[in-house]
């Protein structure tokens, strides 16, 4: 019987997937020491794109100023970016550099970065300049460009910092991404730094040499316009360095109206980016570039929400269909299959959790999850149903002092 193969071929890739992941989490414990060679001081360019930001920006941007890092090293640019509130005025009333730019139809994060990175690496050629992409409702730790600083005199010539939830404990569905952020963009990133691998980009909390962002020029024709230049990085076998020390800051989407933009944009685009993930992965096995073939393996795989739930869908129809009395052959062994599937699911879940240190009352959100799972595949049902997500939409933003109150 075909079903039979099929499962075991889905518990095959799936074993693969999670037994990787979970070798790159155990990797996190590993020893990691480096030391920088040189003490040059580099000076810093943040970049802000902003579109109708007026609710968070000025706020942002006192904070920013007060950085643990001289002042005349780092200035701070927002692109007002389509703007129809008062964005471009707060950030000049704060005394910041602002681009304004007004291209209805080229309007996106990632046309604007293309557009203003153009126009200021023209400006001026410094070869300790270094360039920095946060959100506008985004706060840096105050060691951030210190630790940026300690990593470009290292050799990195990229670098991601931690992104974690500024607002956690804002409801279940924040601590809940607040769990996702702790595995995902710490947990397997500490790992990859610590066996010389290449973190990916976040979209928020990357610093750039300037020598990169002109021999690799940013492109904003995606609405993955991270990921895809993190693959366009590891091609050329260039390392994006990830640094635990530094933090980004940023808010999550506290009910499902919010998140229902977040995630069309993010899941659209990521599930768009598979479809070319396994020929990158081949061609980079062949080439032997292994930044390359990790970076297209972990697009490869599924997040957690959809690595988790096939193996207990599997689980649950190969059960009841045993129940009634309906034998596949091998039965027993795919069950024994499926179950340690599950058992890995579990291991790496919680050693990723205890490794990034998440708080209990974080963790347990989990107990959560399978309302957001249930969620999120209504999501897909409907995005399947309109044809997916073409443009980019900015998610709906709360202000900081509701987020205090809580």
């Amino acid at each position: 019987m075909v079903l039979t193969p099929l499962i075991a071929a889905i518990i095959a890739i799936w074993l693969v997937f999670v037994i990787y992941q979970l070798f790159l989490v155990l990797c996190a414990t590993l020893p990691h020491r480096s030391i920088a060679n040189i003490s040059d001081i580099h000076h810093f360019h943040l970049i802000i794109p902003a579109h109708n930001e007026e609710m968070l920006l000025r706020e942002v941007l006192h904070r920013l100023k007060e950085l643990e890092y001289d002042n005349h090293l780092y200035d701070i640019i927002v692109i007002a970016d389509n703007c129809i509130d008062a964005t471009a005025s707060i950030a000049k009333q704060c005394d910041v550099r602002c681009l304004e730019r007004f291209e209805e139809d080229r309007k996106g994060k990632g046309y604007a970065l293309a557009w203003a990175l153009d126009m200021l690496l023209a400006e001026r050629i410094d070869t300790l300049d270094a360039y920095v992409i946060l959100d506008a409702d985004s706060i840096l730790s105050q060691n951030f460009l210190a630790e940026m600083n300690r990593l470009l005199n290292q050799g990195a010539k990229v670098i991601q910092a931690r992104y974690v939830v500024l607002n956690t404990n804002d409801s279940w569905r924040t601590r809940l991404m607040a769990c996702a952020l702790d595995l995902a963009h710490h947990a397997k990133p500490l790992g990859r730094r610590n066996i010389g691998l290449s973190d990916g980009l976040k979209g928020n909390g990357m610093c750039f040499h300037g020598e990169i962002l002109r021999n690799v020029p940013w492109s904003g024709e995606s609405i993955t316009e991270d990921i895809d230049y993190a693959l366009r990085l590891n091609e050329r076998r260039i390392r994006i360095v990830y640094c635990p020390a530094a933090t980004v800051s940023a808010q999550m989407p506290v009910d499902s109206k919010q998140a229902e933009t977040q995630r069309e944009r993010w899941e659209g685009g990521r599930y768009g980016l598979m479809k070319r993930a396994l020929p990158i992965f081949i061609k980079s096995v062949y080439n032997n570039n292994i930044l390359l073939a990790d970076r297209a393996l972990d697009i490869l795989i599924p997040p957690f929400a959809e690595l988790f739930s096939l193996p207990i869908v599997l689980l649950a129809i190969l059960g009841g269909l045993k129940l009634i009395g309906f034998h596949l052959p091998y039965t027993n062994w795919l069950l024994i299959g499926i179950s340690f599937v599950i058992l890995l699911e579990i291991v790496y879940l919680i050693a990723g959790l205890i490794i990034a240190k998440t708080p209990l009352r974080t963790a347990l959100s989990l107990l959560q999850a399978p309302f957001y799972i249930l969620w999120k595949f209504g999501l897909y049902a409907r995005m399947i149903a309109s044809g997916g997500v073409r443009n980019w939409n900015r998610t709906e933003r709360q202000d900081f002092g509701s987020m205090a109150k809580k």
